[in-house]
This record gives structure tokens, C-alpha cells and sequence, in this order.
């Protein structure tokens, strides 16, 4: 531990004594609000979706609404999963466009981000003291129920935000702020039961919980990923599944050599500078670095961790300080290097496996070997990002 905390303040000393900036932060460039009106196509399943969408708009009945919105959200999954934005610049006159190719409709935005808020709301009602309490399966299961009907908003989310035109959208309605503070709900409530965790006398409501809250980081963290780095992300995370290795794919797409002098390709640039920024004046990177905290205390006690919710966390990390002198300064302000360091090493043995009824158990164990020396090299280049500007 002394030998880390050494590199940690060698690290420092060699970056040049730059200070951290405070978690207060004058507020940056604001986002404008939605010039391009987008609608669902009239044909085939987009206009399936258009008129599930003007049902759940036109109703009255508060429960009615929550069934059609659930509806609406389910449909919208299985049609876009695997969507991807045509990358393409439109004509400052063309005001209105018709079919998903280069987003979806702001109010769709608007309601999600807005349901964002109510998760969280519902996610701060949990008692923590009452995760170690032997309660039922039966009454755990409905206490958590939320959670399965609640994902579906977050789902569509990490769709959502595969766009630049979505991303405008869900940043002018505040929806970073909002994915934060449900991050920050998650992160203090995962923080309080591993504070709280004796290996042999936690009940099986927390360590249920304790899935449900990283099941719910995995779809924030993500959110805030792609918010940053939509392009990488939309390449190898065609959905997010959070059972499934695919998002433990490689990170990096490989771009030819022409795309580095398009237009497009200088948006996406500007735009992951921005995005940066904005990610650390909500607070982002403070949250993603205390969940790498936690985490490692969880790995500490042998918890149950995910593994795809390190990568993610990392991930965002990468993207946030690669080439931004202010966000570095205020990773290392924050302790993010000690983090980062203290986390090198063997995870829990109890993080999670996905089982492959193709593969034996001696090839599972290989692949997550293989994962988890990704995790460490992944942990490296943030290291790397994090001290040199």
C-alpha cells in the first residue's frame, strides 16, 4: 500500500504540481435547445412507434399512461437495439425530419430524462439499514420489483444518446445532471452496505440489492459514456446487455485515414471536448472515481462484483482525460490516481460470469482471465490520460 501511495505522489510531483480544480464549477458552454423537429417515419415499425407515442401522449388516467409509456418503451427497444445514426450534416434549412435516421424525437428525450428523475426518486426511498434485515425472498422481490420495469427507461437511454442530435437534446433537458444524481444514489446506497457487509451474515436481500445497484450503475455509467464518446461506443456496444460479454468488447474503433479529415469526424472531435466538460461540471467524474472506490472495496470482501461496470467506469475515465490538461488536474485533485493504482491487481472472486452453454468451464475461466488482464490494461491507459496532457 505504501509503495502504490509512493507511485501515486511521484506521479504528482512529475506532472508538473498542477492543483485540482474544485468540485464547483462556473458553468460552460450551454447546450441550445432543439432547433431539428424529428418524427417517427410513416411506414413499418416507426409508425408503430409514432402512434404508440400519441396514445401515451393523448392519455388522461395516470395509470394509463404508465402502461402506455411502458408499452411505448418496449417497442422502442426491439426496434432500435441495434441502431445507429446516419453520420451525416443536414441542411440548416431543413426543419423537420421524418424517420430515426439521425435521432429521435426531442419530447421522447424530454420524457425520458424526466423519468430519470423519478427512478432516482424511487431509488432513494430504499432504507439502507434495512438490507440486513432476514426478510423473505417474496418481500425482497417485490421491494426491488421497480428496478425490472425502471431499466427500460435507462435502456432506451443508452439508445438515445448513440447521436450527437440526441445527445444536444438530452443535455439542454438536463438529462446529465439527472443520470448523475442517480448515479450518486447508487454509488452512496452500494457504498452503506459494503460498509455494512460481514460475508457470512449478509442477508440475501442485500446481496440482491447489491446486483440491482451495479445492474443500475452499468446502465448510468454507460449513459455518460456514450454522452462523451457516442461514436467508439455505437461501434462496439451495438445494446446494452448486462448479462452478456459483448460489452466487454473492444472499445476502440479503427478509423481510416479519411475519416480523420471529415467534417463529421471534426464534429464528433468538438463534441467529445464539450461533452467532457460538461461530464465534470455535473460531477461525473467525481461519481464514476468513488465507484471505482467502492468497487474495490467490494473486491476487497469478496463481493459480488460486475465486471462490465469496472470496464464502463474505466472507459468514461479514458474518455473524459484523453487530451483535456483541466479534467486531468481535477482527476488527480480527487485522488483519482490512488484509485487507480490500489485497484491494480486480482479482482473479487466472486464477479460476475456469464455462462455459455457452447463453452466448458475451463474455457470460461480463460476468457475471463483474458477480461480481466483487459481490466488492468484499460486501468493503465487511464493512468497514462490521467499525466500526460
Amino acid at each position: 500500500m505504501n509503495i502504490v501511495k509512493g507511485v501515486a505522489d511521484l506521479i504528482r510531483r512529475s506532472s508538473g504540481g498542477q492543483t485540482g480544480e474544485s468540485s464547483s464549477w462556473s458553468h460552460g458552454e450551454n447546450l441550445s435547445a432543439p432547433s431539428l423537429m424529428i418524427r417517427f417515419g410513416e411506414v413499418g415499425e416507426e409508425a408503430v412507434l409514432g402512434m404508440l407515442w400519441r396514445r401515451y401522449e393523448n392519455a388522461i388516467d395516470k395509470m394509463e399512461k404508465k402502461k402506455l409509456l411502458q408499452v411505448f418503451l418496449l417497442h422502442f427497444i426491439q426496434k432500435h437495439k441495434n441502431w445507429k445514426p446516419v453520420d451525416k450534416d443536414l441542411s440548416e434549412s431543413e426543419d423537420v425530419v421524418v424517420g430515426c435516421s439521425v435521432g429521435h424525437p426531442s419530447d421522447v428525450i424530454l420524457i425520458l430524462v424526466q423519468e430519470l428523475a423519478r427512478i432516482t426518486s424511487l431509488l432513494t426511498e430504499f432504507d439502507n439499514s434495512a438490507a440486513l434485515v432476514n426478510i423473505g425472498a417474496s418481500e425482497a422481490s417485490m421491494s426491488l420489483a421497480f428496478a425490472t420495469e425502471e431499466l427500460y427507461v435507462l435502456d432506451c437511454l443508452t439508445i438515445i444518446t448513440r447521436s450527437i442530435h440526441n445527445c444536444r437534446a438530452f443535455g439542454y433537458y438536463g438529462g446529465l445532471q439527472k443520470v448523475t444524481a442517480l448515479m450518486k444514489a447508487a454509488v452512496i446506497q452500494l457504498k452503506a452496505l459494503c460498509a455494512s457487509a460481514v460475508d457470512e451474515q449478509v442477508s440475501s436481500y442485500a446481496l440482491e440489492k447489491m446486483r440491482i445497484l451495479q445492474k443500475i450503475l452499468v446502465y448510468a455509467v454507460s449513459i455518460i459514456f456514450t454522452f462523451i464518446d457516442f461514436h467508439s461506443v455505437t461501434q462496439s456496444m451495438r445494446h446494452l446487455d448486462v448479462s452478456d460479454q459483448k460489452i466487454l468488447k473492444d472499445d476502440v474503433h479503427e478509423l481510416h485515414p479519411n475519416d480523420l479529415c471529415s467534417p463529421a469526424f471534426e464534429t464528433r472531435l468538438q463534441w467529445q471536448r464539450k461533452a467532457a466538460v460538461l461530464v465534470m461540471e455535473t460531477g461525473g467524474v467525481n461519481w464514476v472515481v468513488e465507484l471505482l472506490r467502492v468497487i474495490r472495496r467490494l473486491n476487497l470482501k469478496e463481493q459480488w462484483i460486475d465486471l462490465s461496470l469496472q470496464y464502463l467506469s474505466l472507459g468514461t475515465l479514458k474518455c473524459a482525460l484523453s487530451g483535456n490538461p483541466r479534467a486531468q488536474n481535477h482527476f488527480r485533485s480527487i485522488g483519482g490516481l490512488d484509485v487507480l493504482l490500489d485497484g491494480l491487481g486480482l479482482p473479487s472472486s466472486k464477479y460476475s460470469v456469464s455462462k455459455n452453454a457452447f463453452l466448458s468451464g475451463e474455457e470460461r475461466a480463460k476468457g475471463h482471465i483474458f477480461r480481466i488482464f483487459k481490466l488492468q490494461i484499460l486501468s493503465l491507459e487511464v493512468l497514462r490520460e490521467s499525466t500526460y496532457p
